[in-house]
């Protein structure tokens, strides 16, 4: 549940700080203290979400009353179900996406061994203190769309992208800049005792991965704005692309090169393959909108 679509971003914004600082400190518990590795930080991430989501429902049935489940509301509808499907679909793929391009990027990680595998899995805690503020923005701006775009005033859509571009390079800007002078230091939050190796592979993750946020700001605003207007399968379209340049850089990273280098820079060549089709179909969208 998201009040942002209510016009309530402080409360979506309460329930994304629950989500976040219980992940880090589950995290920190289940990796550094009961040493569970890498299925200890699954475990964190599945958890945090799942209290997030609890307090995002006592949250919103407590503030709007008419959200609360009535007996007439357990009724099947089926043209506003067929609806929430044609728009819930393309987001749902997309995740699977995600997750896909993760699953490949962790069997390459596998293959340079333990050391390698540990610093994988610190860093990419870490790096989602960058990645995951751009994400955030894009998802407010998908809400702001979609309400602008029903009012129709799609000048007003172009305004909400220009704002959080600016909004997700400063960001991206700072955090990134965080992450360079204190990146190898978080490190200790999720292994006990860091070896130099660890700490490089950490470091060049970070640099090469995290530090460039902007480029997976660039992508969410213009991959959440086409959701917004209703465009899922465009979103959808730009995550396909987002997928297959990961796979293909992280592959030849991993088993052409063997390069950790070159398997990091799947991450910001993925965010620069999945911002393409996007871009394209929204600034066509748009002066569609703007003709009508």
């Amino acid at each position: 549940m998201h009040s942002g679509g209510l016009g309530d971003s402080q409360t979506a914004l309460y329930c994304l700080i629950v989500s976040v600082l219980s992940n880090i400190g589950l995290d920190v518990l289940f990796v550094a203290v009961f040493r569970w590795g890498v299925a200890g930080s699954a475990w964190a991430t599945a958890l945090a979400q799942a209290l997030s989501a609890v307090v995002a429902a006592v949250l919103l049935f407590h503030k709007y009353p008419m959200m609360r489940m009535r007996r007439q509301d357990l009724r099947l509808h089926g043209k506003l179900l067929r609806q929430i499907t044609v728009l819930a679909i393309p987001i749902a793929v997309q995740s699977v996406f995600n997750n896909l391009g993760n699953l490949v990027a962790q069997s390459a990680v596998n293959l340079f061994g333990e050391a390698t595998m540990a610093a994988y899995t610190a860093a990419s805690r870490i790096g989602t203190l960058a990645l995951m503020p751009v994400e955030t923005i894009g998802s407010s701006l998908s809400v702001y769309a979609s309400q602008n775009h029903g009012a129709g005033k799609p000048q007003r859509i172009r305004q909400g992208v220009r704002a959080s571009l600016q909004l997700s390079l400063v960001v991206s800007t700072v955090l990134g800049v965080f992450l360079l002078l204190c990146g190898r230091q978080m490190t200790g939050l999720f292994l006990a005792e860091p070896s130099a190796e660890i700490l490089t592979v950490v470091q060049r993750f970070l640099l090469i991965t995290a530090v460039p946020g902007i480029l997976a700001g660039v992508m969410q605003v213009y991959q959440q704005v086409l959701r917004g207007v209703d465009r899922a399968n465009q979103a959808l379209m730009g995550g396909v692309m987002q997928l297959i340049t990961k796979i293909a850089v992280v592959a030849v990273g991993a088993w052409g090169m063997w390069n950790l280098d070159v398997v990091w820079l799947g991450w910001p060549a993925s965010f620069v393959a999945g911002t393409v089709i996007p871009y394209f179909c929204f600034q066509k969208i748009v002066r569609e909108i703007e003709t009508e």
